[in-house]
């Protein structure tokens, strides 16, 4: 957030435009958190290079080699991830320029809502469900057992969509692409199990139907290419915030005389 804040002192200080200076802060926003996660690992930054673009240099700062199926599917995944409907963060980005707060700090309020389990850490706690269901010998009953104990079946339901989320459908196919003839195979295989028995046991013991959303599957897709599932959160960040450009964009365009 911190970042974010730099925003209105470049506008004010360097002359950049409002879109000039979000599109900086869109740009280092992936450096940054690459280079922090690298520190914290014990490993050197690795600087961008002009070889690659936004999507590639993501790749290339964590220290992974870049090639084409990686970089598309990590540029559909930053695409699915760029928006959703009445989503908290962007709810209090929205609130905050209504309430004239300069753009750099509207967007640090935003990034402020968009931590925790439920705002972008469930894909990680997916994931880490899906790990640890890989080898019960008893995926229903074990399933059924959660449920029943009050345990979060992270990757299903959502407060808009009331089927499944549209975002989950593209990337469950990318999932099942990148892990055929791999040794990823079983990921999709075990995910759609979970899915199943999930959705089955919370309409037999809740009376609620609920459907795959997106976060069941983007953690998933992010490991194959070698991110470590607890970056998902970040990757989420490094996607979400082209989306509050648009909308800071959006919103003074419609309100010129801010």
């Amino acid at each position: 957030s911190s970042l974010a804040g730099k925003i209105d002192e470049w506008i004010e200080n360097e002359g950049l435009t409002l879109y000039e200076g979000l599109l900086r802060f869109v740009s280092l926003t992936p450096l940054v958190i690459t280079g922090h996660w690298r520190l914290s690992q014990g490993l050197d930054i690795v600087d961008p290079t002009e070889k690659y673009g936004h999507s590639g240099n993501v790749l290339h700062s964590m220290g992974f080699e870049v090639d084409f199926v990686d970089l598309r599917d990590l540029d559909a995944g930053l695409i699915l991830h760029m928006d959703d409907p009445d989503n908290p963060s962007l709810t209090q980005l929205l609130s905050s320029l209504e309430n004239g707060e300069k753009p750099g700090e509207a967007i640090r309020k935003a990034i402020q809502t968009h931590v925790g389990p439920l705002h972008h850490g469930a894909g990680t706690n997916a994931m880490r469900m899906i790990l640890e269901l890989r080898n019960v010998e008893n995926l229903s009953d074990n399933l059924r057992n959660r449920i029943r104990n009050g345990e979060r079946i992270f990757g299903l339901g959502h407060r808009i969509y009331r089927t499944i989320d549209p975002r989950a459908v593209l990337l469950k196919k990318i999932l099942q692409r990148r892990t055929e003839e791999t040794e990823h195979k079983w990921l999709p295989q075990v995910i759609e199990e979970v899915a199943r028995g999930a959705t089955e046991t919370i309409l037999d013991l809740k009376d609620r139907k609920v459907f795959p959303n997106v976060d069941l599957y983007n953690a998933a897709v992010y490991s194959t290419m070698g991110f470590p599932i607890e970056f998902n959160t970040y990757l989420f960040a490094i996607s979400r915030v082209s989306g509050w450009m648009a909308h800071t964009l959006e919103w003074y365009r419609m309100n010129p005389k801010t």
